[in-house]
């Protein structure tokens, strides 16, 4: 995607000043977050995703170096399938301390976005999420905050 920028400029004491920049090209998508490893979690439980949300109460939590995050957008993935291949995704390898963040330039327009997390040992999830659309008064898009807690398979 191009961006395209007007710029509006305005003669101030002899000299130029940007008045003003209208965007109307690309959007932003960007998640930041942390993953878990659950390490008492009783049988029944999945991985999961808790987006601005609460963390299950009474969990015992462990910061999971290591998990791999990717983050497939542009395209609304309720409509279309994932393309492995697409150049429409971010990737990041969790820190130490669980933290990551995937972000890049996307569809300015609302879609479908997708989150893959994954580590060999453990269920993988794989999450949609509705990326909104960039407010027209905003040069940056939405930024998400997921909290990944990821469970051993059995």
């Amino acid at each position: 995607m191009r961006k395209i920028a007007i710029v509006f400029l305005v003669v101030v004491s002899g000299g130029f000043s940007i008045y003003g920049v209208l965007n109307l090209g690309d959007g932003y998508i960007e998640v930041t977050g942390t993953v878990w490893e659950w390490t008492d979690a009783p049988a029944e439980v999945t991985s999961s995703v808790c987006w601005e949300g609460e963390l299950p109460p009474g969990a015992k939590l462990v910061p999971l170096e290591g998990a791999s995050v990717t983050l497939f957008h542009c395209r609304d993935h309720a409509k279309v399938a994932i393309d492995e291949t697409d150049i429409w995704r971010e990737d990041a390898v969790t820190a130490r301390d669980g933290l990551f963040i995937v972000a890049g330039t996307t569809n300015p327009s609302p879609v479908h976005a997708v989150l893959r997390v994954t580590k060999h040992g453990y269920q993988p999830l794989q999450e949609m999420f509705l990326h909104p659309p960039r407010p027209k008064s905003e040069v940056a898009g939405f930024a998400h905050r997921a909290t990944v807690i990821l469970v051993r398979e059995r």
